[in-house]
């Protein structure tokens, strides 16, 4: 049978150890959410990325198209029949 300071001593390190183990839980909880939050900002970032290269190439399509349409419509239309007057 324990005696009164065996069981003090014995309800003291099993408080210890769930205190430990709620500590464990906890950074590693933390650890998990860290991981996650480090996901999402790079999951933004990718996507900032991936929207600006969209954006600039784009923007580069329409100026090239723009030019084209210009000169095009500056150079002389040649006669599709091939017939001079």
């Amino acid at each position: 049978m324990l005696t009164d300071p065996a069981l003090a001593r014995t309800s003291a390190l099993f408080n210890d150890m769930l205190d430990h183990m709620e500590r464990a839980r906890e950074q590693e909880r933390a650890g998990s959410q860290r991981i996650l939050d480090r996901g999402e900002r790079d999951r933004r970032h990718v996507s900032r990325r991936l929207y600006d290269d969209v954006s600039q190439r784009l923007a580069a399509l329409l100026t090239r198209l723009k030019t084209h349409v210009k000169e095009t419509e500056a150079s002389p239309v040649a006669d599709p029949g091939g017939s001079s007057s």
